[in-house]
């Protein structure tokens, strides 16, 4: 990748699907176990909530969405994942920022939760994510389900309304 490009944030389409999966695909097994591409596939053909793509020179390098839980009225983040092979040069974090800009644009007040794996548990902390369940094993053996929610402080909202 070059140095700093250019990151566009845009609703994801159909035509997005097969470059979705090869991001969903370059994050396994580490990030996602095998047995969840079906969910993912079936997510993507289903669109029940807003999803997104990032691009940068053209390519799709991430995508993610959020929706309303029906039990709890909360949000919840839904299948964010970047290229593996891009990760830890910020594109994360644009994925993260758009995300929450476009969940608290629609709702200042939204209570924002996440099921991620041991292994992106600290990125979300790092935006102030705090733990409230671990299950073992929970996607597969060794990847474990880390329940999170956004704790909202003055920096994050500060940062959030750039």
């Amino acid at each position: 990748m070059m140095d700093k490009p250019e990151f566009t944030f845009r609703p994801y389409t159909p035509a997005d699907q097969a470059d979705c999966l090869d991001l969903f695909d370059s994050n396994t097994p580490k990030y996602f176990g095998p047995a969840e591409r079906p969910d993912f596939e079936d997510f993507l053909q289903r669109l029940p909530c807003p999803f997104f793509v990032v691009e940068a020179e053209g390519l799709v390098i991430a995508c993610g969405g959020y929706g309303a839980d029906p039990r709890n009225g909360k949000i919840v983040l839904a299948w964010g994942m970047v290229r593996g092979d891009l990760h830890r040069q910020g594109v994360g974090t644009f994925l993260l920022q758009e995300r929450l800009k476009a969940i608290f644009r629609e709702n200042p007040a939204a209570q924002v939760i996440i099921d991620t794996s041991q292994y992106s548990q600290p990125f979300f902390a790092r935006f102030g994510f705090q733990q409230t369940c671990f299950t073992p094993d929970y996607y597969a053996p060794g990847l474990h389900r880390v329940d999170m929610e956004l704790e909202m402080t003055d920096n994050l909202r500060r940062l959030l309304a750039d």
